[in-house]
């Protein structure tokens, strides 16, 4: 995955393994079989957002969302 490989390589493993989980178990369902050059980014902002609203943090500031 490009953005893992290039974003995280500084981080810490922890951090590492916990963000390749937001991704599998929140992201990549969303995305499920369409083929990344199909993707928009209003696509992925509006699977972020659907994310969110089940209850789990803000990405942006990392705090939990009401």
């Amino acid at each position: 995955m490009e953005y893992y490989d290039r974003k995280l390589t500084d981080k810490r493993d922890l951090y590492k393994r916990q963000t390749l989980a937001r991704f599998e178990n929140q992201i990549f369902p969303f995305m499920g079989d369409i083929p990344i050059s199909k993707l928009r980014p209003s696509d992925i902002l509006a699977g972020l957002r659907d994310v969110e609203e089940l209850g789990s943090i803000d990405w942006h500031t990392g705090c939990p969302v009401s």
